[in-house]
């Protein structure tokens, strides 16, 4: 055999190997069969054609960019949510400061009459004499400036506790009296002052009223120091 032809047969004999290769299935193919596709797996028209498709509609966000409420976990209001004090004119401040004032004389004028102890029935003669001129005071400045005395619900309030602790203090043992009466004082005082910080003078828009409103808070502020003194020296006289 020629050159030639050698090479011819080996190249006749490497073509048919090849298409017995790829005719026949290898030895791993015949050990594991490709399973047999299902009707199932067969490709949908949208996905032959991207024309066909349905576009998916994008989420909204609108929802989740909405700011939520913080509640809490007790389900009650919180310190802030508290309502804010009343704003009060001139002329309620000026009602309101005229039943502090006479509820204060009233009750020390029962006090100069029913109490038993010399250091309360002093105290009783300053509320007298120190009220009186606040009354007094008040009215006319309220004349000058021209502000007539104007009703109010902390006045209303104001007044019906004035009432309630005066007939209190006329229905008390006189022996039970003295006690009665400072501890009336020192609640009282302590009322009028947060009052006057919280609400009357911020409120006042008068020059010659808030000026009078802040000396009163000076004296109430004294007022306050000597009823707790005398109440803790009755209290440890007992």
């Amino acid at each position: 055999m020629n050159k030639n032809l050698w090479v011819a047969a080996v190249i006749g004999l490497a073509g048919a190997a090849g298409a017995c290769s790829s005719d026949e299935p290898s030895a791993t193919e015949q050990q594991y069969p490709q399973p047999a596709a299902s009707v199932g797996d067969e490709a949908t028209p949208a996905e032959t054609d991207p024309t066909l498709a349905t576009p998916t509609p994008a989420l909204s966000t609108a929802a989740e960019d909405q700011p939520v409420a913080a509640v809490p976990e007790n389900g009650m209001s919180r310190p802030g949510d508290e309502p804010v004090a009343e704003s009060l004119r001139d002329t309620q401040i000026l009602k309101i400061t005229e039943l502090a004032n006479s509820a204060e004389v009233e009750q020390a004028k029962l006090a100069k009459t029913k109490a038993s102890d010399p250091q309360v029935k002093k105290f009783a003669a300053m509320m007298v004499k120190d009220h009186s001129q606040a009354k007094d005071d008040g009215a006319k400045l309220g004349k000058s400036a021209n502000l007539i005395q104007e009703d109010s619900t902390v006045a209303h309030s104001l007044q019906i506790k004035s009432e309630e602790t005066l007939a209190t203090l006329k229905a008390v043992e006189p022996t039970a009296f003295d006690s009665a009466y400072m501890t009336a004082q020192v609640e009282e005082h302590q009322a009028v002052l947060d009052l006057l910080s919280n609400q009357l003078i911020p409120s006042a828009t008068n020059p010659k009223l808030k000026t009078e409103l802040e000396a009163t808070r000076t004296v109430v502020q004294r007022h306050l120091g000597h009823a707790q003194q005398i109440q803790q020296s009755l209290a440890t006289a007992r």
